[in-house]
């Protein structure tokens, strides 16, 4: 690239690219089944996570929208774990098919 692109950009300090998973779950336009996984019942049911800490982030997530790295990573695990324990291990579906993830197949055998 040397030649094509600035060595200001070249040799500038690197940092990665991190996704905005807070905006995309929780708040306006967030998906319906979000607020299911994550409320208070559902967290105690599944038995992975301390709901009280579990509303704690999400409440916080909501007030400000001030979202450290950290944050971002744990809602992502919270929500991914529940997903996961929701599709695989539970047997009542409370997602609704508009709702799944367009790309997820779930292979019964």
């Amino acid at each position: 690239m040397k030649g094509k692109i600035p060595e200001s950009i070249l040799k500038r300090h690197k940092q990665a690219y991190r996704a905005p998973v807070h905006t995309s779950f929780i708040g306006p336009g967030a998906p319906a089944y979000v607020k299911e996984l994550l409320n208070e019942s559902t967290i105690n049911s599944f038995g992975y996570f301390n709901p009280a800490k579990v509303d704690k982030l999400v409440e916080k997530i909501g007030q400000n929208g001030q979202v450290t790295e950290m944050e971002n990573m744990a809602l992502a695990g919270i929500i991914s774990t529940q997903l996961l324990h929701h599709f695989f291990i539970q047997d009542n579906v409370f997602v609704s098919p508009a709702d799944k993830p367009a790309n997820m197949i779930i292979i019964e055998e």
